[in-house]
C-alpha cells in the first residue's frame, strides 16, 4: 500500500502553493532531480511562478555580487532592535537567540 501511494504522489501535479514553497531549495540546486522536473512541469504551464523563480534567482544573484562591508553600528543596532521586537531573536556574544 506504501509503494502505490508514494506511485500517486509522484504522478500528482504541483501547484502554485508546493512550488513556492520548493523554489528556495530550486533556486539553491537542491532539488532531486524527480521533483525538480515536476517544478519545472508547472513553471512550464504558470507564468506567476515563472516570474517569481526568476526574480529570486535575481535577487540571490545580486547578493552573491554585493561587497562584504560591515553594517554601520547604527544600522546594525536599529536591525538587531526591529528583529527583538518583531521576531523575538537577539544577538548575545554574537549568536542568535530566541527571546519569544
Amino acid at each position: 500500500m506504501e509503494n502505490e501511494f508514494a506511485k500517486f504522489a509522484d504522478q500528482m501535479i504541483l501547484g502554485c502553493v508546493d512550488v513556492e514553497e520548493l523554489i528556495d531549495a530550486r533556486v539553491d540546486g537542491d532539488l532531486p532531480e524527480t521533483l525538480n522536473e515536476r517544478v519545472q512541469n508547472h513553471l512550464d504551464r504558470c507564468e506567476h511562478c515563472r516570474t517569481l523563480v526568476f526574480d529570486i534567482q535575481r535577487v540571490v544573484a545580486l547578493a552573491r555580487d554585493l561587497d562584504r562591508e560591515p553594517l554601520p553600528a547604527s544600522v546594525r543596532n536599529r536591525l538587531r532592535a526591529r528583529l527583538a521586537d518583531e521576531v523575538g531573536v537577539e544577538f548575545r556574544e554574537n549568536k542568535l537567540t530566541i527571546v519569544k
